[in-house]
């Protein structure tokens, strides 16, 4: 009768020939309900701990046992009410920062004049050297180096976003798009610019004049 078992070559459980290396089932078991498995040089579990909801595996070098990271995805600041006052900041930006995203909700001025979006670094806001073009209906256009502009009139409440992304680390050079609208005269804004700073990014200010409505945030990562 031909022999149906596996050659003793390829490992048959229980013989003296399986290699001491190869991970088994008895050595899986090894392990506490719940947590993850890593296997050394020899093939016994390394423990990983238990991780919570959100949280992703990262390496920690050739040889190491994995470890838990928080995963990564935008903070969001604290709002400000813009229904007074005649400036509203966003600081403690952190270092490494590469993209923010200004939400508006309902802002508006007393005045009618344009809203301004400045940044800043740690030595203070800047007032200078931007390169910025507002829009509003396809028809008023506003251009500034004081700041990121957006279009303004009587009586206006803006809702929309402004993204900026870091360009050039290594000049400190931000690009900014805006999408949005106008309440009371349902009209679109949309607009754009660029600006270079001294240092890393670290705060944002929004002027322009009187605050008499609305709200702001900024969400970064």
């Amino acid at each position: 009768m031909p022999y149906l078992g596996k050659s003793p070559a390829r490992g048959l459980v229980g013989s003296a020939d399986i290699d001491d290396n190869a991970i088994t089932l008895a050595k899986m078991a090894g392990g506490i309900d719940g947590n993850l498995l890593t296997y050394n040089a020899s093939g016994d579990p390394d423990v990983v701990a238990v991780g919570t909801s959100g949280h992703f595996l990262k390496s920690q070098g050739a040889g190491s046992v994995p470890v838990f990271a928080a995963a990564g995805g935008f903070t969001q600041g604290t709002e400000v009410n813009t229904s007074s006052g005649t400036s509203h900041s966003f600081t403690s930006i952190p270092a490494g920062t590469k993209m923010i995203v200004l939400q508006l909700v309902g802002v508006g001025l007393a005045s009618g004049a344009d809203l301004s979006v400045q940044i800043g670094d740690s030595g203070g806001i800047e007032t200078s050297g931007y390169l910025s073009l507002g829009e509003r209906d396809g028809v008023t256009q506003e251009q500034s180096t004081a700041s990121f502009n957006i279009p303004g009139s009587s009586g206006d409440l803006w809702y929309g976003h402004m993204t900026l992304t870091l360009e050039d680390a290594a000049a400190f050079t931000w690009v900014a798009s805006l999408t949005g609208v106008v309440q009371n005269n349902s009209e679109f804004i949309i607009g754009g610019g660029r600006k270079s700073l001294s240092a890393e990014l670290t705060q944002m200010q929004l002027s322009g004049g009187t605050f008499n409505a609305g709200a702001a945030n900024v969400i970064y990562i």
